[in-house]
């Protein structure tokens, strides 16, 4: 073997090194980093440079770096240093030589900004088909548990008219709103976004000290959804409001993985069934306004509950394929998007959960949905004594079984979020069960 092909093999195995290094790291942090661009990164380095086996740790932290600052991700300080083992100084020398490698061919890894935003920032909306079943305090405590780990992350009360998110972070009522921003007309989002006592996470209060918000125009809704989605975060969580209301099914709207919590009594089963049912009539609403009949079909449809002889999605995409069929293959596709989150709150028992493969069948052949079940918690007295007493129910209580049950949701929105939860009900089912 000639010494260009000895150097063409080192590099072979040495590129190979570095990806499962480099893909290693971002695993253990819980981020999706797309696998091509570690590849094209090692590539190209490889290329450029003669490696050996002294290189490798130091050109995969590199490697990290340069993803890290592309992405602007938002990682523990020191992470890249400790993982492994250099110096900080050491870090930031390699990877400016990485760089001045790459070099001109920068604007190859360069991502577009809007499909970057879209691709890091999570928007996670948390509803419910009915109240009390715990939905702020679960969608405050997510917040909490993703920004401890790491991740930047802003919590939003959009259930305005019914506001309470600031309580389960531990934070006072007197700060301006969302209903202050929408009756000031003038002043900018970023204005009543807090700080909160914990490391990566802000804050946005509903009603603030402006009652009666509710039910706020359409233009308004539109204002608020447009500045949503500009803000700059790995994760936002919305506290939208309970029921079905068309506001809410609107914010829910923002994302296509929403998350639902419900719990494992009958009538709140119910009730989040019609929510979701809903929610699949108004999109399939505003795709089809423009054929009367059809915008007729789907008025009756929302004037039917979940029984026996009610209008299911179904029924009705089978009633739209024989007057559109265009249209109904459209809209196939369209919904397929979707894949709500279901969590289940206050469990006595993981008996509660035997209905789940019942309900995953319900989901799929009446409302044409795919869901994940993405986690089960279970009931802790402990949490109505931590919450009277105005603290955070997941700050230092790591010894609940609230905490517990919210440390590994949140674990699984980090691994999994953008992937489907392949037989979840089975597998929530025997997760529940272990915790009993």
């Amino acid at each position: 073997m000639g010494d260009n092909e000895k150097i063409f093999e080192g590099n072979r195995i040495y590129n190979q090194e570095m990806k499962e290094l480099v893909e290693e790291f971002f695993k253990n942090l819980g981020l999706n980093i797309d696998i091509n661009l570690i590849k094209r990164v090692c590539d190209l380095l490889c290329f450029k440079k003669v490696l050996n086996d002294a290189d490798i740790n130091k050109w995969s932290a590199a490697i990290v770096q340069f993803v890290v600052d592309l992405y602007k991700l938002n990682i523990p300080q020191g992470a890249v240093s400790d993982y492994f083992v250099l110096t900080g100084r050491d870090v930031i020398e390699i990877t400016m030589t990485l760089k001045n490698l790459i070099g001109s061919d920068f604007n190859d890894f360069k991502p577009d900004y809007n499909a970057s935003n879209q691709e890091a920032m999570r928007i996670i909306p948390v509803a419910s088909g009915k109240g009390g079943v715990g939905k702020s305090l679960v969608a405050a405590s997510l917040a909490i548990s993703l920004a401890s780990k790491g991740f930047s992350t802003i919590a939003i009360d959009l259930d305005l008219g019914g506001s309470n998110m600031h309580n389960y972070l531990g934070i006072p009522n007197k700060n301006p709103g969302i209903g202050d921003y929408l009756k000031a007309g003038k002043s900018r989002f970023e204005d009543i976004i807090q700080k909160t006592r914990f490391k990566n996470l802000d804050f946005v209060a509903g009603d603030g000290k402006s009652p009666f918000m509710a039910n706020i125009p359409f233009q308004q809704k539109n204002k608020l959804t447009k500045d949503i989605k500009k803000l700059d975060y790995n994760y936002i969580i919305l506290d939208i409001g309970a029921g079905s209301s068309f506001n809410t099914l609107s914010y829910f709207n923002m994302s296509p993985k929403g998350v639902i919590v419900s719990g494992t009594e009958s009538a709140s089963i119910m009730n989040f069934l019609t929510f979701l049912k809903n929610l699949m009539f108004k999109v399939i609403a505003s795709s089809a306004k423009n054929n009367l009949i059809i915008t007729e079909m789907i008025k009756e449809a929302f004037r039917q509950p979940i029984e026996r002889n009610a209008i299911y999605v179904s029924t009705l995409l089978n009633k739209i394929y024989t007057i559109d069929r265009n249209l109904h293959d459209k809209l196939i596709n369209h919904l397929g998007k979707y894949r709500p989150r279901i969590i289940f709150n206050m469990i006595d028992s993981p008996e509660e959960l035997r209905l789940l493969s019942e309900l995953d069948m319900t989901l799929k052949k009446n409302l044409s949905l795919q869901c994940d079940f993405i986690g089960g918690i279970v009931f802790d007295n402990e949490v109505r004594r931590i919450v009277k007493s105005k603290n955070p129910v997941v700050m230092n209580n790591s010894h609940t079984k609230f905490y517990n049950c919210i440390d590994n949701i949140s674990d699984r929105i980090i691994r999994v979020w953008d992937k489907p939860l392949k037989d979840s009900h089975k597998k929530l089912y025997d997760d529940v069960r272990k915790l009993f």
